[in-house]
């Protein structure tokens, strides 16, 4: 029963977003065994991919979205803490970019 319940094609979304979770978790306890740009950037990009995922899952399945407005709420919550994010992730890739070019 399990099985059908995830192994079901809707669950694609909600498999991906737990992967990135957990590489996500993996890569803060890594983090001081690498680079902090690197650990940054992988870390926030595994954020965001867990993030959409996650939104992406919810409104697949439907079943906390199927209410149109709250779709609409799901999907304006990950552009809210999205954009930030990705101003971050931005901000660290220059960096990374930086740091190598002075290599």
């Amino acid at each position: 029963r399990l099985h059908a319940m995830f192994g079901s094609e809707r669950m694609t979304a909600g498999r991906i977003a737990w992967i990135a979770l957990a590489l996500t978790v993996v890569l803060a306890l890594l983090r001081r065994r690498m680079p902090y740009q690197h650990w940054r950037l992988l870390h926030g990009l595994g954020a965001l991919v867990a993030a959409g995922a996650g939104v992406w899952h919810a409104v697949e399945v439907g079943l906390y979205t199927a209410f149109a407005p709250l779709g609409a709420l799901w999907w304006a919550g990950l552009v809210g803490a999205g954009v930030p994010a990705l101003r971050s992730w931005q901000d660290a890739l220059a960096a990374y970019l930086a740091e190598r070019g002075n290599r």
